[in-house]
């Protein structure tokens, strides 16, 4: 269901115009595809190094435990999913209120921005010396 502008041009949400929030959103959206697929690669080839991987042992790669890579890209997938339904519910009070639409995109711009904060410290240890 596409989102329609609210009629008053000059309305904002929080301080932001509709265009910022849609352009915040989408940026996040992005963000976290990218991060999800660079944090899945990584779990994708110490899982392959490792035949006998156990969730719960101590494989780091760089200086970040395999499990928390793992856990992360997990709440990733659920928190999308969340995201997803969300946004697809058959909702009257959305219908009649565009604004709603908006709002429900700065908390989930907000949601996914953690997200990508989580992913960005994780990637970092990832980049570091096991030493």
């Amino acid at each position: 269901m596409p989102i329609q502008q609210p009629e008053d041009d000059a309305s904002s949400f929080d301080g932001l115009s509709p265009k910022r929030i849609l352009t915040e959103w989408t940026e996040a959206i992005t963000n976290l595809y990218k991060n999800y697929q660079e944090l899945s690669a990584y779990i994708d080839q110490a899982i392959g190094q490792e035949a006998h991987f156990k969730e719960d042992t101590n494989t780091y790669i760089g200086q970040c435990p395999l499990s928390q890579l793992v856990t992360l890209v997990t709440t990733i997938q659920v928190e999308l999913e969340k995201l997803l339904q969300d946004v697809s519910k058959k909702d009257s009070s959305t219908k009649l209120n565009p604004r709603n639409y908006y709002q429900k995109l700065i908390e989930h711009t907000l949601l996914v921005d953690q997200l990508n904060q989580q992913a960005r410290s994780r990637l970092h240890l990832l980049s570091l010396s096991a030493s």
